[in-house]
């Protein structure tokens, strides 16, 4: 075979060095065009996998690039990137108030009601117990209010039925004392028990006394706290006091 008269353009993807017999391949993280006596980083923000490469590819969103990498690293977890082409993790944004960013995350999630995130959160956490938040995109969880009661994760204060009361910040109602009432749901605080009646734990109305006895102040915690009505006196039921008898007068005819 007769000898060539010329050199052979490197291709591109490879590179050549003098007096080379064959073109040799970019390693991973490098390119060349046609010609190349070396080959180039690839430039912050793109990448190649593969070896042999005229081109370097865009960093994906959700990820950064330094220069001369052949895979792209993940966004750190508390930040994302929506747009290709990160050439540092500075390019990738933090995690705004109200949502979580996972690691590699293209785009930050929303915390639903119920859960609250801060400035750079990797997670939506859930409002305590005696906490809620009714609204989406949150930093903090509001306190449950009184005459209510909020479980783990609640988007809404839920209220106290009739018999039961709650302070502000708690997870459950309290049952009526003794001696007290509440007919209403979401109520903060128990009434009395009214004369004439008495009220067990947990009332939601007072319970009269019976007749034939009376309670003439209030707070009667048990029905024992009804008195008998003394002799020459009359008491209905629910009586607050008692009612002397009439007396009886008989006339003699002369």
């Amino acid at each position: 075979e007769p000898a060539r008269s010329s050199c052979v353009a490197c291709p591109a993807g490879s590179y050549c060095l003098a007096r080379a017999i064959e073109a040799l391949e970019c390693p991973p993280g490098t390119m060349s065009s046609a010609g190349a006596s070396v080959c180039v980083d690839c430039t912050p923000g793109t990448f190649q996998s593969a070896s042999g490469r005229a081109e370097c590819e865009e960093c994906p969103p959700g990820f950064y690039c330094g220069e001369g990498v052949s895979a792209p690293s993940l966004c750190p977890e508390k930040t994302y990137r929506s747009a290709p082409g990160a050439g540092s993790p500075a390019d990738c944004k933090p995690c705004p108030a109200g949502s979580a960013c996972a690691a590699g995350a293209d785009n930050h999630t929303v915390c639903e009601p119920g859960s609250v995130a801060a400035v750079g959160s990797h997670v939506c956490e859930a409002c305590d117990a005696g906490m809620y938040q009714p609204h989406t995109r949150q930093s903090s969880c509001l306190t449950c209010t009184a005459g209510h009661y909020c479980l783990a994760r609640s988007s809404e204060p839920l209220k106290c039925p009739p018999g039961k009361v709650s302070a502000a910040g708690t997870s459950g109602c309290t049952d009526c004392a003794a001696g007290k009432y509440q007919p209403a749901s979401g109520r903060a605080q128990c009434m009395p028990c009214p004369a004439g009646s008495w009220c067990g734990v947990g009332a939601s109305a007072p319970t009269q006394c019976l007749a034939g006895t009376y309670r003439g102040s209030t707070g009667a915690a048990a029905e024992s706290g009804c008195e008998s009505c003394p002799a020459g006196s009359a008491c209905g039921k629910g009586s607050a006091s008692t009612a002397a008898c009439e007396d009886r007068k008989s006339t003699r005819l002369n």
